[in-house]
């Protein structure tokens, strides 16, 4: 997905001599803020149906070391010729009625987030979402794990974390085999945007809470 107006999305193919485009009507229907970057794509198949979805977020270049005043986070539906077919604005599944005014969500990760020790007994949980997102009424920032309920997706609250943390990523830091939550703090007071870890929390954990 390019930086450019109206927005494109291409899928690329080492082995074919061409290029996809996808319809631009998806990519402009889907109402990107026009000063927004790029700020990640991941696939990930979050509703279960066997086929991936495109995530693709937007907000601030991070290079200017600022909270982003515009920002998205869309889940696309892709055909099997790699053709994105309607995105669903993951910001609407935060409850407009919690009190907390607006949201303004930059950055999403794709991973597994609920309780489950790797080598453990049960299934393997699917695959869900991290967001963050900027509340500007309280001046907060929250993350939110978003999630497919059968028929539509869904959010809840984690935690807060610095109101200058523009970027998100799941992986496991700490060796124990479940994925830990890092993010990247741009805040401009700082010589150099920081990298945050908050661990996620294992059965063999004494804390309460996960992340």
């Amino acid at each position: 997905v390019d930086d450019a107006m109206p927005r494109h999305a291409v899928m690329f193919n080492p082995g074919a001599p061409t290029i996809a485009l996808s319809p631009e009507h998806v990519v402009t229907d889907t109402v990107v803020p026009g000063q927004a970057a790029v700020h990640s794509l991941a696939h990930a198949d979050v509703d279960g149906d066997g086929a991936p979805e495109l995530i693709a977020s937007f907000g601030a270049a991070t290079q200017e070391r600022a909270q982003s005043l515009a920002g998205m986070v869309v889940a696309c539906e892709v055909d099997a010729s790699g053709q994105v077919t309607a995105c669903t604005d993951l910001e609407t599944t935060i409850a407009a009625d919690d009190g907390l005014g607006p949201a303004v969500c930059v950055d999403a990760a794709a991973g597994i987030i609920t309780d489950y020790q790797r080598g453990g007994s049960g299934p393997v949980p699917a695959t869900e979402l991290v967001m963050v997102c900027h509340r500007p009424t309280p001046k907060i920032t929250q993350v939110f794990r978003v999630a497919w309920d059968g028929s539509q997706y869904t959010s809840e609250p984690l935690f807060e974390v610095p109101n200058t943390v523009e970027r998100i990523f799941l992986g496991d830091v700490t060796g124990d085999a479940v994925a830990d939550l890092l993010a990247l703090d741009v805040a401009p007071g700082a010589l150099v945007p920081e990298l945050r870890i908050y661990p996620q929390c294992t059965s063999r954990d004494t804390c309460e809470e996960a992340p």
